[in-house]
């Protein structure tokens, strides 16, 4: 046998090998994505068992555009009452929550002034007297782009008062109810 045949031969023991380990692998990855698709549709079904929200009350900030005012929509169609807080009462994002009307209460809160926050609260308090604050979304944020030379120290002091600063005012105003409630903070 010379040295042409034997890689010749060679060459096509690799691609039988070859042919026959993607067929393999093929049928493996299609067995394993079945399974995968098995067990999502059963945690599903179950997931939903266990989580009763007809009683479930949720706070989401930052619900102006963007998305929290596609979570608060979700949330109130999968049956939570959200109490969702915009910066400006009056923006085209609240008035299309406002139109909702059944589970849904639109409060303007401003995550960087102390005083709406409490109204928040205070308001959040007497809408929740027997089911409770449950959750919290701590979505209300913003960013600033642009060269670090040409942003100011305001606009970062601007971007922490909101995203950093306001976040943890409105988790240390609600987490006596949530901790009442055994319920959840996102941040």
């Amino acid at each position: 046998m010379n040295i042409t045949t034997a890689y010749r031969l060679l060459c096509i023991v690799f691609f039988i090998w070859f042919v026959f380990n993607i067929c393999v692998n093929y049928y493996v990855y299609l067995f394993l994505l079945i399974i995968l698709k098995l067990t999502f549709v059963y945690l599903e079904q179950n997931y939903k068992k266990l989580l009763p929200v007809q009683k479930r009350c949720v706070l989401i900030t930052g619900c102006d555009t963007g998305f929290g005012h596609h979570l608060a929509n979700r949330l109130a169609d999968d049956g939570f009452n959200v109490f969702a807080t915009v910066w400006k009462v009056d923006s085209p994002g609240a008035n299309k929550l406002k139109k909702r009307k059944s589970n849904m209460h639109v409060i303007q809160m401003d995550v960087t002034k102390i005083d709406e926050i409490k109204a928040a609260v205070s308001f959040v308090n007497t809408k929740t007297k027997q089911k409770g604050l449950w959750g919290v979304v701590n979505n209300a944020g913003f960013n600033i782009y642009g060269d670090v030379e040409i942003c100011t120290m305001d606009h970062y002091r601007a971007v922490l008062d909101v995203n950093l600063y306001g976040m943890i005012s409105v988790t240390k105003a609600f987490l006596p109810q949530i901790r009442n409630n055994k319920g959840k903070f996102s941040h």
